[in-house]
């Protein structure tokens, strides 16, 4: 089932985009030609978090490619996928629409299971072969990213227009990288002098391609669990306790809050907090133990780090003290003496 988690999923596109149109300069198309495509991780920290996220991509063929006049071709969409409509007058934006309404395809309506992908699993930096171990036939190809390990990779995104997209996902440690799906016309050209990448370019067909995952990361969060047991309640008032949680990741404050669990009877309560940063050392305090409660235990004791494979928990138990507890209210009330030509104030 696909998550419903909202990220704020920019409307750059995540790899270069092949944007195929037809007609111009393209001379020497060759459509039997077998092609490759590799899906690089570039360099530097970027290539070290999908590494280390396990990363790898399904390739789904949405069109074959059809040769159309003066040296360009078109795509002829096909199985699945023959209710898009790929004309030669689509736009980044449309492109991106269009790859939305493909991975609806291929990954299913409610985010399981759908169109089997041409390629499963390939690997980052090599040469994708197809199904059958040969090299691509020339066409359109859905890119879809994910962490090799992660059973539920399909996540709910929403765009800078708001509308919410269909994303992926993988995991380090302490971040989620988050993917954009991604169509891919091999062969291809060379991008011109403003970046665009259209099949209409001067230059040398590519029928070995190379594309550049650029996704977008942010913080990893985790959950905490406090529990609250409170083994005799006095019927008088409502029992509240207090919880002081501090959070630090590498020296800097990254969660403070104050939360609250109340009584109106003995039992068990808890109260859950999921955004907490993976890797940051908390402490919780119960700072506030109720008008005549005393606190019994703290299990665990100390401080604990958060982590992304489950939920932090820390209980704290409280007892009756036996002996009632009335707070005192004190008002002050200011008024001003005409006659004096000064103020009063009067402790009510």
């Amino acid at each position: 089932m696909r998550h419903k988690w909202i990220w704020a999923l920019a409307a750059a596109a995540c790899i270069m985009l092949a944007v195929p149109f037809t007609g111009g300069a393209a001379q020497d198309l060759d459509l039997n030609r077998d092609c490759t495509l590799t899906v690089s991780s570039g360099d530097g920290e970027m290539a070290g978090l999908l590494a280390e996220a396990g990363v790898v991509v399904d390739l789904y063929k949405v069109a074959d490619a059809s040769e159309e006049g003066a040296g360009g071709y078109g795509f002829i969409s096909k199985g699945a996928f023959s209710a898009l409509q790929i004309g030669a007058d689509i736009d980044g934006a449309g492109w991106q629409q269009l790859a939305q309404q493909a991975a609806g395809i291929a990954l299913g309506a409610d985010g399981g299971p759908g169109q089997v992908p041409s390629v499963q699993g390939a690997a980052l930096d090599s040469p994708i072969t197809s199904g059958s171990g040969g090299n691509l036939d020339a066409g359109l190809y859905l890119l879809i990213a994910r962490g090799a390990d992660v059973k539920d990779y399909v996540v709910a995104a929403r765009g800078e227009d708001g509308e919410e997209r269909i994303a992926t996902v993988a995991y380090t440690r302490d971040k989620t990288i988050r993917f954009a799906p991604e169509l891919v016309a091999v062969p291809s050209k060379e991008a011109d002098e403003n970046g665009v990448i259209n099949t209409a370019n001067p230059g040398e067909w590519i029928y070995d391609l190379t594309v550049y995952l650029k996704p977008e990361t942010d913080v990893r969060y985790g959950s905490l669990e406090i529990i609250k047991d409170l083994l005799t309640y006095e019927d008088s008032y409502e029992a509240t306790f207090v919880f002081q949680v501090e959070a630090v990741l590498d020296g800097e404050t990254v969660y403070s809050d104050v939360v609250t669990i109340s009584f109106t009877e003995p039992g068990r309560k808890q109260i859950l907090i999921d955004n907490i940063p993976v890797g940051a050392v908390v402490t919780v305090t119960e700072v506030y133990s109720g008008a005549g409660y005393k606190l019994v235990s703290q299990e665990p004791p100390g401080s604990f780090t958060i982590t992304a494979d489950e939920t932090a928990s820390v209980t704290f138990t409280n007892d009756y003290e036996n002996r009632r507890t009335g707070g005192l209210g004190i008002t002050n009330r200011f008024s001003y003496s005409i006659e004096e030509g000064e103020w009063e104030w009067v402790q009510e």
